[in-house]
């Protein structure tokens, strides 16, 4: 996983990389680039107020992934693709093996998220409804996740990344081989590999990041914030 402070790598047994704190800035900062979108429609809005409302929802689904392309987390995220790939094609972690490997990675969290837009969004369709409506919008979404998905990680949530980038991935990636070196045979119990996963960390990041804005927009009753109930 990439994080604001480097690449994390899991076998859910044993890790390497970033801290869990870096992980929790991940979260932070994707809620952060969110809340940002939401922010500029919320301006705009009031100068337009006539616009209607899927214009906004297009331009922070816009500001969102723009943010997401420009950041330095997509450096990042590509590096972590590139030493996984290497990993698992068991090549040596050296920056001009590493630098050549794909961006795009089949098990990319990317993918998952693209998936669950198509079929959110054709499930809304109500025209579907007489083709088989949510059966439909599933087969739609298993289709085409894939290669929509790979897509959004070439050209939005990956970049090819720098050389302090590149470096920090393979330091994980050394880490990761040799804990697991270490303690080939070791089992973790459930809640060590949930928590191994990463992915409450990066909740927790994002929820920390939603209360201080509400606490902001409690404060101050700025205008652009965008309306927060807990």
């Amino acid at each position: 996983m990439a994080t604001p402070f480097g690449v994390y790598l899991t076998t859910g047994n044993v890790s390497g990389g970033a801290p869990w704190w870096a992980l929790m800035a991940t979260g932070a900062s994707m809620f952060a680039m969110m809340a940002a979108g939401i922010g500029a429609t919320v301006g705009l809005s009031q100068i337009w107020p006539k616009t209607p409302d899927y214009v906004w929802t297009i331009v922070q689904v816009a500001v969102f992934l723009a943010l997401m392309r420009l950041a330095p987390l997509s450096g990042t995220h590509g590096a972590e693709h590139q030493v996984v790939h290497a990993i698992e094609r068991e090549e040596a972690l050296t920056p001009s093996v590493v630098r050549r490997m794909p961006l795009v990675h089949p098990r990319c969290g990317t993918n998952l998220i693209v998936g669950v837009a198509i079929f959110l969004s054709l499930q809304s369709i109500k025209a579907l409804e007489p083709y088989g409506g949510t059966m439909l919008a599933l087969l739609i979404a298993l289709v085409f996740t894939m290669p929509l998905g790979a897509l959004a990680q070439r050209y939005i949530t990956t970049r090819r990344p720098n050389e302090k980038q590149l470096a920090g991935a393979i330091k994980a990636g050394e880490e990761l081989l040799l804990r697991n070196a270490e303690s080939p045979y070791t089992n973790a119990n459930p809640f060590r590999r949930i928590w191994s996963m990463g992915l409450l960390q990066v909740m927790a990041g994002a929820y920390l990041t939603l209360g201080l804005l509400w606490l902001l927009k409690q404060l101050t009753g700025a205008a652009w914030l965008p309306d927060i109930e807990l």
